[in-house]
């Protein structure tokens, strides 16, 4: 298990599917677990205040750790 770190990628509010699990100073962590986990793909994503996606991972609790990191910084 592993976060997938990513650059800011524009998601341009598509929220199909998603839904936020938790919300921290305008970052959010959105789960989607219908499709992505039969896929084998990450299930968590991670979008910044402008709805940027900053990283992929297979549980919220990864994504978590990550956030902080991010915030620590």
């Amino acid at each position: 298990m592993s976060v997938e770190k990513c650059r800011g990628i524009p998601t341009y509010g598509i929220y199909t599917g998603w839904e936020t699990t938790y919300k921290k100073n305008n970052w959010k962590i959105q789960c989607h677990k219908k499709f992505f986990f039969r896929a084998g793909l990450k299930s968590y994503r991670l979008l910044d205040s402008r709805d940027c996606l900053r990283a992929l991972a297979d549980t919220e609790e990864e994504t978590r750790k990550y956030l902080d990191q991010i915030i620590k910084h």
